[in-house]
């Protein structure tokens, strides 16, 4: 119910979506509950389980995370909200939302009230366990985990929930209309699981010693063949000196499976790895998968490329924090930006500002624009210098038109235009 100034009746608005989301056919009546938890269990093992793709994933949020981040807005919001996101240990819990988002495009923040109301303490449950109840248009009316307990030798399924209001739901790549979307090991679950075999293969290989020598004989008869190995055994005790063998009979040392055989297999290995990098949108050069001597001017681009990906992560975690996260703590007014994390891009910014000032631009827009564009600069940053004056001993601002250097001036000579009775 709103109620508009000028107007004595109470108006009501009704907020609601005509369209149906995907997930409407698996949901009970007008709502229901919509679970996925064994699959993103399963992804999330996979994820843990395969140490290049949890490198991967961990260089994007390292990434993310490392920009650091900034509150705008007045000098007292802002210091209100780093107050209480430092007092929540909020860097330390991002690192946590930021892998979660990354790894399942979901994760979960649970507001810790007291009896005020105030939230004292963040917690991060595992958002693989994490499971909303939904409107049919999609809308979320709850968020709920399961957990067994046994009760008179029996377990049973117990329901925790939490309402809107105490949980913040943050989500990143939304490339669906369905709540769950589809994250990359379900893309990848084909190649994740063929770079698994192709690498038990060659452990295998290694592990059963495939490329150790065998000896093929030739007219050898089991006596001759029993010598022979008892006169190798003994030179493998001996480590000095050299092996000389004798006999009558050929007896030619090979090996069964030769080491080029890992060459092709080490290629596949490369490809799928890259193919997974594409799909991260993580430049091989940026993984160090690729070695200096194959690096070019294509790294140039490939940092580029590198920059709007993470670009694009922030700015879906930039949203869910000012529309989700700030209103449900009580800060209003202000807003959650990522800074810049690029030294060589905060350079260029400033050079920008010192050709922005010599135009003579206002000290105070060009602060608030370079606050926009990523970078904090405190009130008081620009020094307002006070020098007396040479007439009347006032302190002006060194820019003030009221020195007699910068008075209008008029350069007419009196001689040239004085006007007299008879020229008139």
């Amino acid at each position: 119910m709103e109620k508009y100034e000028g107007y004595d009746r109470i108006k009501t608005v009704i907020k609601r979506s005509k369209a149906q989301s995907p997930d409407a056919g698996e949901l009970s009546g007008n709502r229901g509950e919509l679970k996925k938890t064994p699959q993103l269990q399963r992804y999330q093992a996979k994820i843990l389980k395969d140490d290049e793709l949890r490198a991967f994933l961990s260089i994007l949020r390292d990434a993310v995370i490392n920009s650091g981040y900034q509150f705008v807005g007045t000098t007292q919001k802002v210091e209100e909200a780093n107050k209480k996101f430092k007092e929540l240990k909020f860097r330390k819990k991002f690192k946590r939302i930021a892998f979660d988002s990354l790894t399942l495009l979901h994760s979960y923040v649970e507001l810790e009230k007291n009896k005020a109301n105030d939230v004292i303490k963040l917690n991060i449950p595992d958002a693989s366990l994490i499971y909303p109840k939904l409107k049919l248009n999609g809308d979320v009316v709850s968020f709920h985990q399961d957990y067994e307990v046994m009760e008179k030798d029996k377990k049973i399924t117990k329901t925790i929930n939490w309402s809107t209001d105490e949980m913040v739901h943050f989500t990143i790549d939304e490339s669906s209309a369905d709540y769950y979307g589809v994250n990359y090991v379900e893309t990848l679950d084909g190649i994740i699981k063929l770079k698994d075999e192709v690498f038990k293969y060659i452990l295998n290989l290694f592990e059963t010693n495939a490329f150790k020598l065998h000896y093929h004989g030739v007219g050898v008869n089991p006596e001759d063949v029993q010598k022979f190995y008892d006169m190798i055994m003994s030179s493998y005790e001996n480590n000095e000196g050299i092996v000389v063998t004798v006999g009558t009979n050929e007896l030619e040392g090979k090996k069964y499976l030769d080491e080029s055989l890992l060459l092709p297999l080490i290629e596949l290995l490369n490809l799928l790895r890259n193919r997974i990098l594409t799909l991260l949108r993580v430049p091989p050069i940026i993984a160090g998968t690729v070695d200096n001597s194959n690096r070019s001017n294509s790294d140039v681009q490939a940092e580029v490329a590198f920059k709007n990906r993470i670009r694009a992560i922030q700015e879906d975690l930039e949203d869910d924090i000012n529309f989700e996260l700030l209103p449900k703590l009580g800060l209003t007014d202000v807003e959650f930006k990522f800074k810049k994390y690029d030294l060589n891009e905060k350079k260029k910014l400033t050079e920008l500002m010192v050709s922005l000032l010599g135009a003579n631009a206002d000290k105070n827009k060009l602060i608030e624009y370079v606050k926009e564009m990523g970078m904090n600069l405190p009130d008081g940053f620009f020094k307002e210098e006070e020098i007396e004056s040479e007439n009347n001993g006032v302190s002006l601002p060194p820019n003030s038109p009221m020195f007699e250097s910068r008075k209008p001036q008029d350069n007419f000579k009196e001689k040239d235009y004085k006007l007299n009775k008879e020229n008139r």
